[in-house]
């Protein structure tokens, strides 16, 4: 996976045709069902999310911010936190079980898993 000169990406849940699209200085480098990222940071840009509402569409307002773990070995456990974010219910990446506000992590897994509707939907859960 082709990372920046600080060794870090984006990685943001591809709203078309599911999966995560990696992109490094604005330019998607990878299209993957599965990442993981160190020091990441959960990122949500104001500006396009006021202007995906006023659209009424889906945009691309939010990501992840990280350095990729190559042939990372760490599991979440079952209790671990699943981060979500949607941008109809609230401004800033939470925890799906308890609502509170994420801005970071040491250690993320970014998978494919499904919705209860049965389409692919994006899962990140905090590892340690």
């Amino acid at each position: 996976m082709t990372v920046g000169r600080n060794g870090r990406v984006r990685v943001h849940w591809n709203l078309h045709r599911g999966g995560y699209s990696v992109t490094v200085k604005g330019r998607v480098t990878a299209k993957v069902g599965r990442v993981c990222l160190r020091d990441v940071r959960f990122v949500v840009s104001d500006a396009l999310l006021a202007y995906m509402r006023g659209l009424g569409k889906r945009k691309v307002v939010a990501w992840c911010e990280g350095v990729p773990c190559e042939d990372c070995t760490a599991h979440a456990s079952s209790g671990a936190p699943v981060v979500t974010f949607n941008p109809w219910k609230g401004d800033r990446f939470t925890d799906r079980a308890t609502g509170a506000v994420v801005e970071a992590a040491d250690h993320v897994h970014l998978e494919t898993g499904t919705r209860s509707d049965g389409t692919p939907g994006p899962i990140a859960t905090v590892v340690g």
